[in-house]
């Protein structure tokens, strides 16, 4: 009775440990796939803005409700990951390290006819 009790300990044992490698394997594929899925490159936006005080030109009361002064937050606009590009690449043909090769045009001549006299 005790070699069926170890037989089935060993047995469970051995179910474990392929159950372990198993869910190790699952995790390697899973976390493949959610690394290729995530963006590669995503620029930081800092969070600092900068306050900007500055004196109007119009001084009245009309404009801008009386106020002697303004002061501004500067922030920058954060990027949109999905804009097109604004410029164009253009592909530079290269450069040659030697000139081209010169072609030359002949005028072709009619070939002689020879006549047989005899």
């Amino acid at each position: 009775m005790e070699e069926g009790e170890e037989d089935e300990k060993e047995v469970q044992k051995e179910i474990e440990e392929t159950m372990m490698q198993t869910k190790a394997e699952q995790e390697k594929i899973v976390n493949r796939r959610l690394s290729a899925a995530q963006p590669k490159h995503v620029p930081t936006q800092s969070n600092d803005s900068k306050f900007i005080k500055y004196k109007p030109s119009q001084q009245s009361a009309a404009f801008n409700s009386g106020a002697k002064e303004r002061i501004i937050r500067m922030v920058e606009m954060p990027v949109d990951p999905f804009e097109p590009p604004k410029f164009k690449h253009k592909r530079v043909m290269k450069a040659s390290s030697s000139p081209p090769v010169p072609f030359l045009w002949f005028e072709l001549e009619e070939p002689k006819r020879v006549y047989d006299t005899t």
